[in-house]
C-alpha cells in the first residue's frame, strides 16, 4: 500500500505493468513531429508550453550535398502549433521552438 500511495503523490500510474508518469504542471518545452508535403516537401509541426508565444525552427539538411541552414514557422501561441518546412530534396534533422 505505501508503494501505491508513492506512485500516485509522485504522478506516476501503472496500468498492466506499464508506468506512466505525468509531467509537472509547471513543465515547459517543446516537442516535434515530422511530416510530409503533398509535393514532397519534409516538415516539423512543432508545439510548445510555457514559454510563451513561439515559432518553429527546423534545422534542415539537403539530401544532395548535405548543406544544413535553418527555416522558420509562423508565430503561434503557448500551447499551440507552428508548421515549419524544409526546401524541396532536404530533411528535418531537428525541430524546436522559439520563443517570440
Amino acid at each position: 500500500m505505501a508503494r501505491i500511495a508513492a506512485l500516485v503523490a509522485s504522478g506516476a500510474i501503472v496500468l498492466g505493468g506499464v508506468v506512466l508518469t505525468a509531467a509537472p504542471a509547471s513543465a515547459a518545452g517543446c516537442e516535434w513531429f515530422g511530416t510530409h508535403g503533398s509535393a514532397g516537401h519534409n516538415g516539423a509541426i512543432v508545439r510548445c508550453v510555457g514559454i510563451g508565444r513561439f515559432k518553429a525552427v527546423a534545422d534542415c539538411e539537403r539530401i544532395d550535398n548535405g548543406y544544413r541552414y535553418a527555416h522558420y514557422g509562423p508565430i503561434a501561441a503557448d500551447g499551440g502549433t507552428s508548421t515549419v518546412w524544409c526546401d524541396l530534396g532536404a530533411v528535418v534533422k531537428h525541430a524546436t521552438g522559439g520563443h517570440v
